[in-house]
């Protein structure tokens, strides 16, 4: 690939025994904020030749993925026709204050955690008035003693 003030478009191809995998043709990556840890560019994906080759599918078939900061785009396309797209994006913000709910457990002073005990017994005696393969039911019993 080329490098032009710090802009990377080339090929990437993935190989094993002699047979391209997978070939990925990137587009303006910014090397500069991949090293800060975003990710940017358009990246295009398309399997091997030989791969395709050896099935029944259609034989120009890609992945284009672009990525720039917090929005993704990914686009499935068929002989350069799109097929399905999927937009997402985010952001980030300051979240505020949390508020802590009101029932909620303190696990350093677990006073109190009697009430989110199960019994298993009753439990096991439920599932078998309710009708569970008795095989089941016996498996529980064997499981929790």
């Amino acid at each position: 690939g080329e490098t032009e003030k710090d802009i990377y478009n080339g090929k990437l191809i993935l190989s094993a025994n002699g047979m391209d995998i997978v070939t990925v043709d990137c587009k303006d990556m910014d090397l500069a904020r991949c090293e800060e840890g975003d990710l940017n560019g358009t990246f295009t994906l398309k399997p091997g030749k030989e791969l395709m080759a050896s099935q029944e599918a259609p034989t120009d078939i890609a992945l284009v993925v672009k990525l720039d900061g917090s929005k993704v785009e990914m686009d499935v396309r068929v002989n350069g026709a799109s097929m399905a797209t999927l937009k997402s994006s985010f952001s980030m913000k300051e979240s505020g204050t949390v508020d802590i709910p009101d029932n909620t457990m303190d696990y350093n002073n677990i006073a109190g955690y009697e009430q989110y005990y199960i019994n298993i017994d009753l439990l096991i005696q439920r599932l078998e008035q309710a009708g569970l393969h008795p095989d089941l039911v016996q498996m529980m019993r064997d499981s929790f003693q």
